[in-house]
């Protein structure tokens, strides 16, 4: 567990509470201000457990070491891989953190994108105010 939140001036990095859960995520997965796009990423990671159905989600996420612990500040209710994909960890919005993820198959001669995209812009370098915009 992490504490710092959004706040840029606090350390995503460093554990300052128990231990939310144990998931399955490669040793060598980083993701930390050395790979962040801005200083505080909303960082939603959903995770498929061992038992092949389950996806715990928590927000924000930051891995900072390899084979090290991961830390985040909130978690969210469970939810099956085979259910709607509607809930999960994406802040304000409460939407999934998974859906909307081109899947191991989908990206390949022959595969099909059966379901809905989702893209994340950085509204500071994707959004202009031009002509009626954001």
């Amino acid at each position: 567990m992490n504490f710092a939140g959004w706040n840029p001036k606090a350390d995503r990095c460093e554990k300052e509470g128990h231990i939310l859960f144990y998931a399955p995520i490669p040793d060598d997965f980083i993701y930390s201000p050395a790979n962040w796009l801005g200083k505080t990423p909303n960082a939603g990671l959903a995770v498929l457990m061992n038992d092949g159905r389950t996806i715990r989600q928590v927000q924000p996420f930051s891995r900072c070491k390899k084979g090290s612990y991961a830390t985040a500040g909130f978690t969210f209710p469970d939810v099956d891989i085979y259910g709607d994909g509607i809930p999960g960890a994406h802040g304000g919005s409460a939407l999934s953190a998974i859906g909307g993820c081109i899947r191991v198959g989908e990206l390949v001669p022959g595969g099909k994108i059966n379901h809905v995209l989702k893209i994340n812009l950085w509204g500071k370098t994707d959004l202009s105010k031009n002509n009626g915009g954001f």
